[in-house]
């Protein structure tokens, strides 16, 4: 037998994420061998270095060397932006130092200062997060191997990535993941050295990475790379009971500039549609792969247009221009021409697809939606789209411009983007503080020439919390009635939508062949394009109606919301006064927004949270800030209310009428009055129920009305909730302050001392602000 020059078989194994099984089967050989080659590398037979080459996409000279050749394609991240916006962070994060222990003070006197601005930066500087999305065909994990520029992923052509893989710079683990670890964390996977794979159960918050009692509620195991290609891929011999999320760390240039998320297949499996549903809730950067034949289907674009709606704002930065849709597998054999008439015809089906949503469902006189969807133009889209192949060096690649649109808006525009924001968002911060300073200096001067003689706490804490109750029963009734006008609205949307003759003149004015050549769609066929796109377009109609009453409602909530906090502040304050307390300097929505915003789902209060102007102000309870900051919510202030309505909507429904309509239309397209079969085909199947969960997608729709209302009285609770505790608390601080004994003076003078130097501290703030300014 010829043998060859020792070949590290085990090594070569691990770089590409596969297990002794997976290269077994590649190889055609039993799992058994690859284990004796490995053990015995001087033994290979030279046939088996040959199909290495082929199955590992490296030369021999590669394999035998240990090295690898540059590949064609590679990133280049410019790391000037995001450096330039971290020094701006750092410069303004610096600024206090000069105040003895301001942070401790402020932190033991109840409050607020330097701990509540170094939050909120660092929420706002969060890294973009990029995610991957696309049939399991589509080449997710290759495209994210290229841009990390190892091979890290595993990669099939078969369903691979099973897990929701969050992908993060190795300096960005948390302190409690750095050596020494934590001890619970240590014990687990019995090291002190840090792995670089956690794998999580479902519920995990992709949003809380860094939080360590968050990520140990949902812990499963730790280790190193070959944990991710055994638990994190399909396989019969793959998997762990209860993994859904997979977190890593590795160092790679573009994970300086963000974060990368990779997904399961959209239509591997339900399971897998659920973890990629979930996601993409948290995305700023949205890359959509497919490959050539079949780009842009009815069902792709029915999964897509949620996910582009809903993309989690950032800055000013158009949602179009943060949108990504990549033809993968466009290798040499397709020619340059037919490419473009792939990309072409894809730019066309999706902008098809989100005008279709708002046909009908605008309000007299609203010119909003239109205004929207100009940046939705079939030119616009096909700005977005691009082409992929990987030739691994054994011939040309395509994918240049691709990497260089991408690399340049994370590393360069976003980060521009971000520093102008966070400099409008500390002064509107700074703005919210200074105020309330004021306000306690005024109390601090009522404390010291107050009666020693105070009314009793607890009968003055019963008072307010009878307000607040008041004030919670009618929120509640405001809720359910939003519910109800909502769950209408969505009734009549279905019978509008979904009335025969209305479908049947739906499918004869976009899909006759006047429509299609006036619309570009020439050489397609309107029959067969009718059967695979108008259930997707109806969904989409659904969802956007929906998106639209939710968006009304909650707006009209939030202004009833609004009147309801300012006479409850009234309230309170006439409490304190007739109680023969003086005005407690109370901010009721600081404590409101703190506690109500930051609950795991929010509901109306995400769409009220975005007319609040610049979110600074309002920002100024530690607990929030990190939760509007990670959704993005405040980005850009007052322009995110349909987006934040569609977020809701978006996910209920994924690509559930692919498979409804499945079996549906067979055997229609061949008859002379196929418009009319086809549209009564189309409604009798919106009300078949999933195999699965037994739902339609009305089931769906309604559902999704329902949590979002309940989502809004528990945010709302909560919010109320904290409105009476930090009141007690802010009671019992000026409470003591009263008197005149010598420990009650000194208590009133190291508090205004406080205060002096907390005004010292935002009026440096500022400088460095402006300062700073003039750096981006």
């Amino acid at each position: 037998m010829t043998t060859t020059p020792v070949l590290d078989l085990k090594n070569l194994r691990r770089m590409a994420s596969l297990s002794q099984k997976d290269l077994a089967d590649l190889l055609a050989v039993d799992q058994s061998q690859i284990s004796r080659w490995e053990a015995s590398p001087d033994g290979l037979p030279l046939s088996l270095v040959l199909s290495l080459s082929q199955v590992l996409g490296l030369s021999v000279e590669e394999m035998l060397t240990g090295t690898e050749l540059e590949p064609d394609l590679a990133p280049r991240v410019d790391l000037d932006g995001r450096q330039g916006l971290e020094r701006f962070a750092q410069l303004v994060a610096g600024v206090g130092t000069s105040f003895d222990g301001l942070t401790e003070r402020a932190a033991a006197h109840g409050l607020r200062g330097p701990a509540e601005v170094h939050h909120l930066i660092g929420g706002l500087i969060r890294k973009p997060r990029v995610l991957m999305v696309g049939p399991f065909d589509g080449g997710k994990s290759t495209f994210v191997n290229i841009l990390l520029e190892r091979r890290s992923l595993a990669v099939r052509y078969q369903p691979t990535t099973s897990l929701v893989t969050v992908v993060r710079h190795e300096d960005d683990r948390p302190a409690w993941l750095q050596a020494p670890m934590t001890d619970w964390l240590a014990q687990n996977i019995g090291r002190q050295t840090s792995p670089s794979v956690l794998i999580l159960r479902a519920g995990f918050d992709v949003d809380r990475v860094d939080d360590e009692e968050h990520v140990r509620d949902h812990y499963l195991t730790a280790g190193d790379l070959d944990l991710l290609a055994q638990v994190g891929t399909h396989g019969a011999d793959h998997g762990l009971e209860g993994a859904a999320y997979g977190v890593v760390f590795l160092d790679a240039e573009i994970l300086k500039v963000c974060d990368l998320i990779d997904t399961p297949g959209s239509d591997a499996s339900d399971d897998d549609d659920q973890l990629s549903e979930v996601a993409r809730q948290s995305a700023h950067v949205l890359v959509h792969l497919s490959p050539p034949t079949g780009f842009m289907s009815a069902s792709q674009v029915s999964y897509l247009l949620p996910g582009m709606r809903s993309l989690t704002p950032y800055s000013d930065v158009p949602a179009v221009d943060r949108v990504f849709l990549v033809a993968s597998h466009a290798h040499a054999g397709i020619s340059d021409m037919d490419l473009d008439e792939v990309l072409t015809g894809g730019a066309v089906r999706v902008s098809v697809a989100m005008r279709a949503e708002t046909d009908g469902a605008n309000e007299p006189g609203d010119d909003g939606a239109s205004a929207a969807e100009e940046q939705w133009s079939p030119e616009q889209i096909r700005a977005r789209m691009f082409a992929f192949y990987d030739s691994n060096g054994r011939g040309p690649s395509r994918g240049g411009a691709l990497l260089q649109k991408l690399t340049v808006l994370l590393a360069e525009d976003l980060p521009a983007t971000a520093a102008q924001h966070l400099a409008n968002q500390l002064t509107g911060a700074v703005d919210g503080f200074v105020e309330q300073l004021g306000r306690q200096e005024a109390a601090l001067e009522a404390a010291e020439n107050a009666s020693s003689e105070l009314p009793d706490l607890e009968e003055t804490a019963l008072k307010v919390e009878k307000a607040v109750k008041s004030t919670k029963r009618k929120l509640n009734a405001a809720i359910n009635v939003r519910r109800t006008r909502s769950l209408t609205a969505l009734h009549e949307a279905f019978s509008r939508r979904l009335d025969v003759v209305q479908v049947e003149k739906l499918i004869r004015s976009k899909y006759s062949q006047k429509a299609f050549l006036e619309a570009g769609r020439g050489d397609e066929n309107p029959k067969k394009a009718a059967q695979e796109e108008v259930g997707g377009l109806i969904v989409s109609q659904l969802q956007n109606d929906l998106a639209k009453v939710l968006e009304r409602e909650s707006l009209q909530f939030g202004k009833e919301l609004d009147n309801e906090l300012d006479a409850l502040a009234i309230s309170i304050s006439n409490i304190d006064v007739a109680s023969g307390s003086f005005d407690i300097p109370y901010d009721l929505r600081g404590a409101f927004v703190g506690a109500a915003l930051s609950t795991a789902t929010v509901g109306a209060l995400a769409v009220w949270a975005s007319t609040l102007g610049n979110l600074g102000a309002y920002i100024i309870a530690a607990q929030a800030a990190g939760w509007l900051s990670a959704v993005g919510i405040s980005l850009p202030a007052g322009g995110a209310t349909m987006t934040a309505a569609m977020a809701a909507v978006g996910g209920p429904v994924g690509v559930a009428i692919a498979i409804i309509m499945i079996g549906v239309l067979l055997g229609l397209m061949f008859r002379s009055d196929w418009e009319e079969r086809l549209a009564k085909a189309l409604v009798k199947g919106f009300d078949k129920p999933n195999k699965k969960t037994g739902k339609t997608i009305r089931d769906l729709l309604q559902e999704a009305v329902t949590n979002y209302w309940d989502d809004t009285r528990s945010s709302v609770e909560a919010g109320l909730d904290n409105v009476i505790a930090a009141h007690r608390a802010e009671l019992e601080q000026f409470r003591g302050l009263v008197g005149d004994d010598v420990d009650t003076a000194a208590k009133r003078q190291a508090r205004r001392a406080l205060l002096t130097d907390l005004k010292g501290f935002f009026q440096e703030l500022l400088t460095a602000i402006r300062i700073s300014r003039r750096l981006i």
